[in-house]
């Protein structure tokens, strides 16, 4: 049985798994069932059920994702003091998350302690106590206040071994971890390897954990990329301009795609599906005629090699066009979360 790493509240504040992919290779979104299990070993059954199909004594509705933290429970299990990292690339609304994470747990008796620096702080014993006021102020500013590094101590087992050890040496029975997929491959290492109680929350602005229609920071990445071409679209228009504009998304193109309808683009490339550059010259030679001016959105990791290179290509092909190339890579993940949930 697999350990889902990553889990979400829905509506209801019912615990729902959202990937199991390194244990089964599948993606999933199945309402968990709290059993006893949760409460000794943080295993979590994964399977189908309804209403009629839960088993008698378990909570419905908002008690049963309370349980799984162990807020409701007396028994010796419940969780006293848990910790929360922030890992990886930034992405807006992780303040948002770090400040909703640390009031909770106040406001149901429990210790939260902030880990500095992501896992590498976590390897090195680099702890600080949170409290409400500790967390105030943050929830509109983009980046991480617990700030992010990559470890490569943590890729080792004795690495691994040596963060288990500082949780416990600190009475922490709990840790959330907060970002993209490699944070989340990390944190099932630590779970399998070590026994670590963990919750995972899915947080980029790639938006490519499977089974979370949107991780946070994807909103606000989107949003940023799009503003920038509104405002490209008028010099576009004004010079009769092509505009490449090449956004993040790492190995998905979620982003181009989202900006590219939202921005009524030309054309969009991306790496799920390989363009042909004779396809995209035949466009834009078509929308020049009618419109005057093109803007074609290009996530970084399509397969033709990225703005620069489609740029040139296409200049090549048409050297009529008055092409110019912009990214928004960085501004889109750095950018300030929108109020109030930033994410």
């Amino acid at each position: 049985m697999g350990i889902p790493v990553c889990i979400i509240l829905d509506g209801n504040e019912n615990v729902v798994a959202i990937h199991d992919e390194w244990n089964t290779g599948q993606y999933m979104a199945r309402p968990v069932t709290p059993t006893s299990q949760v409460d000794r070993n943080w295993y979590m059954e994964v399977k189908r059920v309804n209403k009629k199909e839960l088993p008698r004594g378990i909570p419905k509705g908002r008690s049963r994702g309370r349980n799984l933290w162990g807020m409701n429970d007396s028994s010796s299990a419940r969780i006293q003091h848990l910790a929360l990292l922030t890992s990886g690339g930034d992405a807006p609304g992780m303040n948002a998350a770090i400040r909703a994470v640390v009031r909770t747990a106040i406001y149901h008796g429990i210790t939260a302690t902030g880990i500095m620096d992501g896992y590498e702080g976590l390897v090195k014993n680099d702890f600080i106590e949170l409290g409400p006021r500790d967390v105030r102020n943050i929830v509109q500013r983009g980046g991480t206040m617990l700030r992010s590094a990559r470890s490569e101590v943590f890729r080792t087992k004795e690495g691994r071994a040596t963060a288990a050890k500082n949780l416990r040496d600190a009475g922490i029975n709990a840790l959330i971890c907060i970002g993209g997929g490699g944070t989340q491959a990390g944190a099932h290492q630590l779970a399998n390897e070590q026994g670590v109680k963990l919750i995972g929350v899915a947080s980029t602005i790639d938006n490519d954990l499977g089974g979370s229609d949107r991780t946070i920071g994807f909103d606000t990445a989107c949003n940023t990329a799009l503003e920038a071409m509104d405002r490209l679209r008028d010099t576009a228009s004004s010079y009769g301009r092509i505009f490449f504009v090449e956004v993040m998304g790492r190995d998905t193109g979620f982003i181009a795609m989202h900006t590219g309808i939202a921005a009524g683009a030309e054309y969009v490339m991306v790496p799920e599906r390989r363009e042909n550059v004779d396809e995209l010259v035949r466009v834009l030679e078509n929308r020049a005629k009618e419109k005057g001016s093109c803007i074609v959105v290009v996530a970084e990791g399509d397969q033709e090699g990225g703005a620069f290179k489609l740029a040139d290509a296409v200049k090549e092909s048409c050297p009529q066009f008055d092409i110019r190339v912009g990214s928004w890579a960085t501004c889109s993940a750095v950018a300030t979360p929108p109020w109030p949930i930033g994410c």
